[in-house]
């Protein structure tokens, strides 16, 4: 009676995994642990679909409510990241630029210098030379009109 019962139970376990080939006459009378275990997946899927629902939801109340709670002090503490960093940055460009702008200061100094100089040297060139430069202008316009 025993062996009975477990041989019957070892068949419709292998039936359930899907090991034994069903017959037509398995197909038409299924065992009740067939249809129980049926029963139960058809369940598991409807709760399934329904706790997948309340999570996505809640999913939302959740970013919503962060948003609401938390947003602020996020975006103020990103702010404050974002000043920080300018300020850095700042300080880095300014000793940078200090420096650039003293080249450019001693670079224009000695241009304007030279330039200065040169402005000078040409004045003292014209009024040494003036009287040589006016007095051959002045021959070479007479040859020219002979």
């Amino acid at each position: 009676m025993c062996r009975k019962k477990v041989g019957i139970m070892r068949k419709e376990e292998l039936m359930w995994l899907g090991m034994v080939p069903t017959n037509l006459h398995h197909i038409v009378q299924k065992s009740s642990v067939v249809k129980l275990a049926n029963r139960v997946d058809a369940v598991r899927r409807v709760t399934q679909n329904i706790y997948e629902q309340e999570y996505q939801q809640a999913l939302v109340q959740v970013k919503e409510k962060i948003r609401d709670t938390e947003g602020p002090d996020m975006r103020e503490a990103m702010q404050d990241q974002i000043r920080q960093w300018f300020i850095e940055c700042r300080l880095v460009l300014r000793t940078k630029l200090i420096s650039l702008v003293q080249f450019g200061f001693h670079l224009f100094s000695n241009l304007f210098v030279f330039i200065k100089y040169s402005y000078f040297t040409h004045l003292l060139f014209n009024v040494y030379f003036r009287d040589e430069l006016s007095s051959n202008a002045i021959l070479r316009y007479e040859d020219q009109n002979k």
